[in-house]
């Protein structure tokens, strides 16, 4: 199950980079990780230990559902995950939206979007 996670972002890069060290941290494996970065000034830049997150960039604000729109558009997974920029997820996060993703299957539903467990922790998680 080749999952993308789709991230637009505003700004606020220590929010940012404490939102993708929970990804880092998940149990389970993602495909790839695509922020897309909505025209902030300073730009926001990708931490070198958060492999395998791209950034794509808008060269004006144009808004979170735009961003989502472009991620979806570029994103290689068969299933796309939206996660906010400045949300911290659970370890288990995605495993639990793998889980409930193959239950779906058997329903012959495409198209299900499902709500990522979150929670946010004073300091994060500690980086890899």
């Amino acid at each position: 199950m080749r999952v993308s996670i789709v991230i637009p972002a505003f700004g606020q890069q220590d929010l940012l980079d404490r939102s993708l060290a929970t990804w880092h941290a998940q149990k389970d494996e993602f495909a790839e990780c695509i922020v897309v970065e909505d025209g902030s000034f300073p730009p926001l830049t990708i931490p070198e230990w958060a492999i395998p997150v791209r950034i794509d960039r808008e060269d004006i604000p144009r808004g979170s559902s735009a961003a989502k729109n472009l991620g979806v558009e570029r994103a290689s997974g068969d299933y796309i995950v939206f996660a906010d920029s400045d949300i911290l997820h659970l370890p288990d996060a995605l495993a639990s939206l793998k889980k409930s993703m193959r239950q779906w299957e058997d329903e012959g539903e495409p198209n299900i979007l499902l709500n990522v467990t979150r929670h946010s922790l004073k300091n994060g998680y500690p980086r890899r």
